[in-house]
């Protein structure tokens, strides 16, 4: 088994384990006067809360069959699959 962990700026970093990408807090760069994260089709996306530093580069990652997790509320999270609806809570 191997990985590579890289940082991407701000909160944001990958891991890549045997073929699954998994990111962290994407953002944009645009948005924040930084290069845009070298990154396509992430498997999984993990947004810690909602704040663009740390969510505005989901539609950069996403595909049909990303799975996003991203904070809704105080305490609550969702899980959505592109395509397919998919919830629960943390």
């Amino acid at each position: 088994m191997s990985y590579q962990i890289e940082f991407h700026g701000v909160a944001c970093f990958s891991i890549k384990c045997d073929g699954i990408t998994l990111v962290f807090d994407p953002h944009d760069g645009k948005s924040m006067n930084l290069p845009v994260p070298q990154l396509k089709n992430a498997d999984i996306i993990l947004c810690t809360h909602r704040h663009y530093d740390h969510n505005n580069g989901i539609d950069l990652l996403k595909s049909q069959t990303t799975i996003i997790l991203e904070e809704q509320s105080g305490d609550r999270s969702e899980e959505r699959r592109v395509g397919k609806e998919c919830r629960s809570r943390w």
